[in-house]
């Protein structure tokens, strides 16, 4: 509407898809550091696993969510996508399933290498203390050590400070009576638990606080512990104050102020705008927890060219999708003949319905493309169904039958190497067809849109398996808990 409109002046269409398409291209990330002062192009790498929702989807010819890191046989569905930043950039996204520490440290080499050849100096990596993340450090050489030999550079592997904050708490109420020692300025001090507890039940006696300190805070649950509001309460400077006002009338210890004090200190230089980063890759601006791979691609690319146009940087227009694809279609592999769709379209084989409506479909958009010498052989071959006469309003085309017999072929062929489970694209397969000796085949149009009916097909054919699996493990989850 606003663009029919003429009251502003809007990009093509084609523009701003050839913009966000190659917004994730590495040569963006270079034009991007260009723009910034030296001490700017010093960057940490933050990393963190996307929670998704196991689904395929089909976009911009390909189908995505497979995991990217699984190997074998059957596909797998990723479960997370691990995304990947440097400089308020999203540099990489790679979905995945059950991630082991070994493919995290190539994947994390691999972005370091990309960042140097772009101008750029990594000076850390970040992410959370999970299991994965603690054995990939251990194998690059331990949290808070340089790590990375490539291109004589290093990099300090540090957690990310939220969780750290977190994990300063928890581990303070773990360890055996609640006691914490450190050393600050070369003297050595133990911070008591039973200080926080002590101040709490002295200020909850009166309905004024001093202090924003609840009983969650002082004896949280597990799943409470995981909150940081909760850890606010406790590293707050009102604490540090109360501690140090009531310190005679409860013998709070000095390690306990000073302790508390250090991280209520801490978090403040810590808690910067930035805090928010691993929170915006979870859920978008819709706050929509379930999100696929697609969601969290195209929210990759409007950030990078916001991140771009910023400084009136253009993307480049040369990046292209990496293809995988591994099907190909011979007309010898598959014994497919025209007696053999004849057949098909005299029994009472449901597929026969779909096929032929498949097959009027692309006569339908096509048919002015096929010569008159193989319209006139295929004149008295034309093929119906049932279905399609009742679908019927005017507008459908009934079929000849070597269209029939190319949809047939087609659908048998693409059928069997689905069940192998060989990945394919748009492009690849379209070009796959154009090689049968059809009539429809010559024709590109035809061919790049039967591969997405195909595809299409495929997506929609494993989300209802999907749904299917996991109503079924939520009943075996009930029936078990009953």
């Amino acid at each position: 509407m606003l663009r029919k409109s003429g009251a502003i002046a809007l990009p093509r269409v084609q523009l701003l898809k050839k913009l966000l398409s190659n917004s994730l291209h590495d040569e963006n990330l270079r034009q991007l550091l260009q723009e910034l002062q030296p001490q700017q192009r010093l960057v940490n790498i933050l990393f963190d696993e996307v929670k998704l929702t196991e689904t395929l989807r089909y976009s911009g010819g390909h189908v995505v969510g497979y995991a990217q890191n699984r190997s074998g046989d059957a596909e797998v569905l990723a479960t997370h996508a691990l995304v990947i930043e440097v400089a308020k950039y999203i540099l990489r996204i790679h979905p995945v399933a059950k991630l082991n520490s070994g493919q995290l440290k190539g994947i994390l080499l691999e972005a370091h290498a990309a960042v140097s050849n772009a101008g750029g100096t990594t000076i850390s990596c970040i992410c959370d203390n999970c299991n994965t993340n603690v054995s990939v450090y251990a194998k690059l050489g331990g949290a808070g050590r340089g790590f990375i030999d490539i291109l004589n550079s290093h990099a300090f592997l540090v957690y990310d400070y939220v969780h750290l904050f977190k994990n300063i708490r928890n581990n303070w109420i773990t360890v055996p009576h609640k006691e914490l020692a450190f050393t600050k300025d070369g003297k050595s001090h133990i911070a008591r638990w039973k200080d926080i507890e002590a101040l709490y039940i002295e200020d909850r006696k009166n309905g004024i606080r001093l202090t924003k300190i609840t009983y969650t805070a002082v004896y949280p649950k597990p799943l409470q512990r995981q909150s940081v509001p909760f850890v606010c309460q406790i590293f707050n400077d009102k604490t540090v104050a109360a501690l140090s006002t009531l310190k005679y009338m409860l013998s709070i210890s000095e390690g306990t102020i000073i302790f508390v004090k250090l991280i209520t200190d801490w978090f403040h230089m810590m808690n910067v705008k930035d805090r928010e980063v691993f929170g915006q890759a979870r859920q978008r601006s819709a706050g929509n927890f379930y999100i696929d791979v697609v969601d969290i691609k195209a929210a990759a690319e409007t950030k990078n060219l916001r991140a771009l146009l910023k400084y009136d940087s253009t993307p480049q227009p040369h990046s292209d999708v990496p293809c995988t694809c591994s099907i190909h279609i011979e007309e010898d592999q598959f014994d497919i003949t025209i007696l053999e769709t004849e057949d098909l379209v005299q029994s009472n084989d449901t597929i026969k319905h779909k096929v032929i409506f498949i097959a009027g479909y692309l006569e339908r958009k096509f048919r002015t493309n096929i010569s008159t010498a193989e319209a006139e052989d295929d004149a008295n071959n034309l093929t119906d169904s049932e279905f399609l006469t009742n679908l019927n309003r005017g507008g459908l085309t009934v079929p000849l039958i070597s269209t029939v017999h190319f949809v047939h072929f087609v659908h048998s062929a693409y059928k069997l190497f689905v069940n192998c489970n060989l990945h394919c694209c748009r492009a690849h397969l379209s070009q796959a067809l154009s090689r049968i000796d059809s009539a429809m085949s010559i024709i590109q149009g035809a061919c790049v849109t039967l591969s997405n009916i195909l595809l299409k097909s495929l997506v929609l054919d494993n989300s209802d398996k999907e749904r299917q699996f996991g109503c079924l493990r939520r009943k075996e989850k009930l029936s078990s808990q009953n």
